[in-house]
C-alpha cells in the first residue's frame, strides 16, 4: 500500500494567524452550517485505490482543502491497489485492527463491504445533511442495504467510448452506435502493417466488469429475487460476438489476455488501436497525449447491443470504518468530497464527474466540449445489477473464463454455462 501524509504544515507554512484574527473569528456568530466544525480536529485514515498521476494530485489537492477548512485535522491516506482492496479490507475488518477510519467504496463491493461489518450506518447523517438536495435519491440506491445508507457519493463513473476522430475521418465512417457498427469499424481500422487494431480490448485484470456488460446488452439479466437468473443462450451470443473480436477479426492486439487498464490506455494513447470502453476518469490522461482540441480524438456514449444499449453510470461512494475513534473528522471528509467545490476541482485534475448537481451546472464543467458525451450518458446511463458476491464471481468465474475463450481453450456455450455455475456458486456465498 502506498501512503501519502499530508500535514496542515504543509500547507500552512509561511502563514501566521494574528492574535486579532483569533479575537474577531472568537467573537463571530457562525453560519448554522458551519456549527459542526468547531469538533473537526485530529486525525483520520482514509483508503483509496487512487493510482494514476491525475487521481493523485486530485486526492492530494482534495486533502490540502479538506485541511484549510478544519485547520486542527490531518489525513493519512493509503493507496491499496484495487485488485487487492477486498482482501486486505476483509483482513483489516476481521481482524479487527489496521482498519481504516473511512474508505473509498466501490458500488459493486457494497453488499459485501456492509455483509463483513465493514461499513457503518450513515442514514440519519445524511437525513440532516443541509447538501442532500443536490444528489437525487437515485445515487444512493447502491450505497442503500435493508433501507440503510452506508455511502455518500463523491463522483460518478461515467461509462463511454473513445475513438479516433482522425482515423475515422480519414476512412470516411461514422462513429458507431450499434454493436454490428462497431465490429464493423473495428474490421476496417485495424491495418497490421501500421501496428494497428480497431478495439483495444480489456481482457486482462479488470476487464470482467466489461464482459458483464456484453452480457447484460444481449438480454441476459444476472439476478432476480434474489437468484441467479444468467440466460445461458444469450450469454453464449454475448461471449461469441465479443470474442470474435479477437478469435475471428483479429482486431484486437494480441496482448489481449494480459492487457489491464496500463496497456489499453497506451495502446490508444500511442496510436496502437482506435476505440476503447473506459470511463470519463480517464479523460485527463488521454488529452495530455492526444491534444484537447478535438483533432484527433473524442468521446461518445458506448453503442447499442442487440437488447439494450448498456451505459453504465455508477457513483463511487466515501465511508466511515471505523466511528469510534474520530466520527466527526471522518464525517467532514466525507462531507468534504461531496461538495460542489471539490468535486469540480477533480473533475478538472481526473475527468471524473462530479455527483453534485450544484457542481454539474458550473461553466467550468458546461463549456468543455468533452463532457457533452459524459452527460448524455448520464441522462441515458444505466446502473449494473448489486448482489452479495458480485466480485468474486466477476473476478474469479467471469474474467478467468474469458480469458480461455481468447485462446480458443473453450467455446462461448461452454463458457456461459460456467458462468451460470459461478453464479450459482457466488449467490450461495461459495465463492470467496
Amino acid at each position: 500500500m502506498k501512503k501519502m501524509t499530508i500535514t496542515r504544515r504543509q500547507f500552512l507554512k509561511g502563514t501566521a494567524v494574528t492574535g486579532a484574527g483569533l479575537a474577531m473569528a472568537a467573537c463571530a456568530t457562525p453560519a448554522p452550517t458551519a456549527a459542526p466544525a468547531k469538533k473537526v480536529s485530529g486525525n483520520i485514515t482514509y483508503w483509496h485505490h487512487y493510482t494514476s498521476e491525475s487521481e493523485m494530485a486530485g486526492l492530494k489537492e482534495g486533502a490540502e482543502m479538506y485541511m484549510k477548512k478544519y485547520t486542527e485535522a490531518k489525513v493519512e491516506s493509503l493507496t491499496v491497489p484495487n485488485a487487492d482492496f477486498m482482501a486486505k479490507f476483509t483482513l483489516a475488518v476481521q481482524g479487527g485492527s489496521g482498519k481504516p477510519d473511512t474508505t473509498m467504496i466501490s458500488a459493486d463491493r457494497v453488499p459485501d463491504m456492509v455483509g463483513m461489518g465493514g461499513l457503518q450506518d450513515l442514514t440519519e447523517r445524511i437525513k440532516a445533511w443541509p447538501d442532500k438536495k443536490n444528489f437525487p435519491d437515485k445515487y444512493f440506491n447502491a450505497a442503500t442495504i435493508n433501507g440503510k445508507i452506508y455511502g455518500i457519493p463523491s463522483f460518478m463513473f461515467v461509462d463511454w467510448m473513445y475513438y479516433r476522430k482522425d482515423w475515422f475521418d480519414e476512412k470516411g465512417l461514422k462513429p458507431p452506435t450499434t454493436f454490428d457498427e462497431m465490429f464493423d469499424a473495428a474490421v476496417k481500422m485495424t491495418d497490421p502493417a501500421k501496428g494497428r487494431f480497431g478495439f483495444g480490448m480489456r481482457g486482462g485484470a479488470g476487464g470482467q466488469g466489461l464482459v458483464v456488460q456484453v452480457i447484460r446488452a444481449f438480454g441476459s439479466p444476472l439476478v432476480q429475487d434474489g437468484k441467479a437468473a444468467l440466460d445461458v443462450a444469450k450469454t453464449t451470443e454475448a461471449l461469441k460476438w465479443y470474442s470474435e473480436l479477437h478469435t475471428k477479426a483479429k482486431a484486437v492486439p494480441p496482448s489481449v489476455t494480459n492487457d489491464s487498464f496500463r496497456q489499453i490506455m497506451e495502446g490508444f494513447q500511442t496510436e496502437k488501436t482506435a476505440m476503447l470502453w473506459h470511463h470519463t476518469g480517464s479523460l485527463a490522461d488521454v488529452m495530455g497525449f492526444l491534444g484537447k482540441d478535438g483533432k484527433k480524438f473524442m468521446s461518445i456514449p458506448r453503442p447499442k447491443g442487440p437488447a439494450a444499449l448498456i451505459n453504465d453510470i455508477s457513483p463511487s461512494y466515501n465511508g466511515i470504518v471505523d466511528d469510534k475513534k474520530n466520527p466527526e473528522a471522518a464525517w467532514a471528509w466525507l462531507t468534504h468530497w461531496a461538495d460542489k467545490d471539490t468535486g469540480i476541482m477533480l473533475m478538472e485534475k481526473t475527468g471524473y464527474v462530479p455527483s453534485n448537481q450544484e457542481a454539474a451546472k458550473d461553466e467550468r464543467i458546461t463549456k468543455n466540449p468533452y463532457y457533452t458525451a459524459a452527460f448524455k450518458a448520464l441522462e441515458i446511463g444505466t446502473t449494473a445489477p448489486q448482489f452479495a458476491g458480485q466480485p468474486a464471481w466477476q473476478s474469479s468465474v467471469v474474467l478467468p473464463t474469458f480469458q480461455r475463450i481468447l485462446l480458443g481453450e473453450v467455446t462461448p456455450a461452454a463458457g456461459a454455462a460456467t458462468l451460470a455455475k459461478g453464479l450459482e456458486d457466488a449467490i450461495a456465498g461459495k465463492l470467496k
